[in-house]
């Protein structure tokens, strides 16, 4: 017997269970039969139905003492680690949005306080304060406006410049 490489994925648990070989070679260290096989895996697109496509293998396929079992049944650290990282995506969504409302506030106040001298002036003459409040309303608008549009176009331009230029697998 001999090994010709090793493959470590960083989790102990699989490094320590998982041998990747071919099935003859396992076959004559097992003292198994050519047509014996300890394990069978099937592999779906949506992991979510994994429960209910492994009842159906199990009732249309199997019989005790054979038994199926899930990858979330396997190793469900793996799958509560992926579930918080969900958690932590969110998270993070929250606090940009925070920040970004704190940013928005703040630049209008610069505004404001930068139109002070202006705002002095137009109530002078007679202005009424709804409509000076239009006014700074229509011009936070179009600054966001423009944020919003400027941004979706570098964010959707950096998405289309990884499609088609780095190969992600």
């Amino acid at each position: 017997l001999q090994i010709c490489g090793t493959f470590h994925t960083g989790m102990e648990e699989i490094d320590n269970t998982f041998s990747f070989c071919d099935i003859r070679l396992l076959r004559r260290i097992s003292n198994w039969s050519s047509d014996a096989i300890n394990g069978y895996q099937v592999s779906i697109k949506d992991y979510e139905q994994s429960d209910t496509v492994a009842d159906r293998i199990y009732r249309k396929y199997l019989e005790p003492p054979m038994s199926r079992t899930t990858m979330q049944e396997l190793y469900p650290n793996i799958f509560n680690w992926l579930g918080l990282m969900n958690t932590n995506a969110y998270v993070i969504l929250a606090i940009m949005a925070v920040v970004a409302v704190i940013n928005m506030s703040t630049a209008l106040l610069i505004f404001i306080m930068e139109r002070t001298n202006m705002i002095g002036t137009l109530k002078a003459i007679g202005m009424s304060s709804g409509r000076m409040q239009n006014i700074f309303l229509y011009h936070a608008a179009n600054v966001a406006l423009k944020g919003i549009l400027t941004g979706t176009a570098f964010g959707v331009g950096f998405c289309l410049l990884q499609q088609y230029t780095l190969e992600l697998k």
